[in-house]
């Protein structure tokens, strides 16, 4: 009696250890993607949501979500670069809440030849490529992007946009909201991230604003 109860022990014991190695050595593919994601980038995630976004030779693509853990200063610039094919698109989100629901939207398309932008907040709608818009976009028919922008925690929320990377203060921008009498309405909080179909991410860096107001 005493060897059968030592021998279901010791079963037990075996199968909850493989179990417990196996459930460590084959971690989800979301924190994978997390973890490469933030070597690369230098971000922390709050999450990815529910999606089938991958990180592969330093690119972010796929479809889904994604949240930043990284609080913004009242004071924040961005760089982004990537690539749209025909029929993708991206769409940035700043000073949102948790389930980015608010604040501001970039947002890329590429429904044919060119990249189009709309700039969103609560209280209006802007098309980039309107005629109406007074500052042209440079014609992109390879699909490629590259921008940087400052977003300042206001009332009215504060954009200032750039084509390229590395812009300096003085550099002329596309689009100023104040200037340009732009009302994005307000901060609903202080995350921000993006949503992805079809696109990639090749470059994405958080710095201290490029015109800040101290």
């Amino acid at each position: 009696m005493r060897f059968i109860l030592l021998f279901f022990a010791i079963s037990v014991s075996l199968g909850c250890g493989s179990e417990s190695q196996k459930s460590r050595s084959t971690p989800s593919d979301e924190f994978e993607s997390s973890k490469e994601i933030s070597q690369v980038f230098g971000l922390d995630f709050l999450n990815l949501g529910s999606t089938s976004v991958s990180f592969e030779s330093g690119i972010l693509r796929g479809d889904g979500q994604i949240v930043f853990d990284r609080p913004l200063r009242k004071e924040t610039h961005f760089e982004i670069q990537g690539y749209l094919q025909k029929g993708s698109e991206i769409e940035w989100i700043f000073l949102s809440n948790q389930k980015l629901e608010g604040g501001v939207r970039l947002k890329l398309t590429r429904p044919h030849d060119r990249i189009d932008m709309v700039l969103k907040g609560d209280q209006t709608r802007i098309n980039l490529r309107s005629r109406t818009f007074n500052r042209e976009l440079s014609d992109r028919l390879d699909g490629e992007f590259s921008f940087a922008l400052d977003v300042h925690d206001e009332e009215p929320i504060h954009v200032i946009l750039w084509e390229g990377q590395g812009v300096k203060s003085q550099d002329p921008e596309i689009l100023e909201s104040v200037e340009d009498e732009i009302r994005l309405g307000n901060a609903r909080g202080r995350f921000w991230g993006l949503k992805l179909k079809g696109g990639e991410v090749r470059i994405l860096k958080v710095k201290t604003a490029v015109r800040p107001h101290g």
